[in-house]
């Protein structure tokens, strides 16, 4: 029956009662015992009303909790039939249903489309930098057309960064990586500040890390948590003009413990801060650009909140803001 229906015969035997009530106590004397009982009886019809209307849309509040709350994938969205008599309601959570099978299926392809063509696009690239490297060794080679291979090669590294990054995106995406690991913050960050070394140094970075309680994060991946770092971190000293400034710090959020970095370069622009902050946002094709969505990727991956500050003196404060700690 539909859900209109419903509420009209409802009202109707509502409305019948009330006549009948009128016609029972209409000639009664006035007495405040009358008084009584009408308010008795209205205030019963009132609660009446809204259980049975509270009774009518019971479905509809299961279907926006169960089916309609916040989910990260449309894998996760459950397809379970909703049970209701009510008409409009089966046929909502029937096109509900639908619409979200197909867009799990246009989904799903899109992810094995990425990871296959970024996966296929590493063997070009590894043959064409093993081909320049060959052809730069060459004594042979004049000097004018090695600088151009060297070129060359840099551009093919900065693609084949950003093939890995796409790649690293599907595979989380495609639930190809487990957290099964207990990981030390302040060890992985150490990893990332040595892999870092040099360009700290050719920038003449002054580099400030705050001492503090390490953050041990359990159920984690250490190579997702690496990339992560590596690529806040990254950024932070790319950015940052020569002779600039970097600190790394701890502290708590509540109940949660937190790793600071703050660097003295230009600040992020709202179109990145969404990027990394903002679930879904769409990315330009750029380095910049996948590496931040990486960054917001493995961060909802570990359930880590990000919150970004710009000073006024300039410069970006990112905060990380970690779960499943111990």
């Amino acid at each position: 029956m539909k859900l209109a229906v419903k509420i009209a015969l409802y009202n109707a035997c509502m409305r019948l009662v009330l006549v009948g009530a009128c016609g029972v106590f209409w000639p009664a004397p006035l007495i405040p015992t009358w008084y009584v009982a009408v308010t008795v009886f209205l205030s019963v019809m009132v609660v009446a009303d809204l259980g049975y209307t509270n009774f009518l849309l019971r479905p509809l509040r299961i279907l926006i909790r169960r089916k309609l709350r916040l989910i990260q994938d449309p894998g996760q969205f459950d397809f379970v039939p909703l049970k209701t008599s009510t008409t409009d309601l089966r046929q909502l959570d029937k096109r509900i249903n639908n619409l979200m099978s197909q867009l799990d299926i246009r989904f799903a392809c899109e992810k094995a489309f990425t990871a296959y063509a970024s996966h296929e696009l590493l063997t070009p690239i590894a043959v064409l930098r093993n081909r320049f490297d060959n052809i730069i060794a060459d004594e042979e080679t004049p000097d004018h057309i090695a600088s151009r291979l060297v070129d060359s090669q840099q551009t093919l590294q900065r693609l084949s960064r950003i093939v890995q990054m796409l790649l690293c995106l599907a595979r989380i995406e495609n639930h190809q990586y487990l957290k099964n690991e207990t990981v030390s913050i302040r060890a992985v960050l150490m990893e990332v500040l040595h892999a870092l070394d040099d360009r700290i140094a050719m920038k003449e970075i002054t580099l400030g890390l705050d001492e503090g309680p390490d953050i041990v994060s359990i159920s984690a991946n250490h190579s997702l948590l690496y990339t992560m770092l590596l690529n806040l971190i990254g950024n932070a000293v790319r950015y940052n003009p020569d002779q600039g400034q970097v600190t790394i710090g701890w502290g708590r959020f509540g109940n949660r413990p937190t790793l600071t970095i703050s660097d003295s370069g230009p600040g992020m622009t709202p179109e990145q801060i969404a990027m990394l902050t903002q679930y879904g946002r769409p990315v330009k094709a750029t380095g910049n650009g996948i590496g931040l969505q990486v960054i917001q990727t493995i961060s909802r991956f570990h359930r880590i909140g990000i919150s970004i500050e710009l000073p006024a003196k300039g410069g970006t404060i990112i905060t990380l803001k970690f779960t499943d700690t111990q």
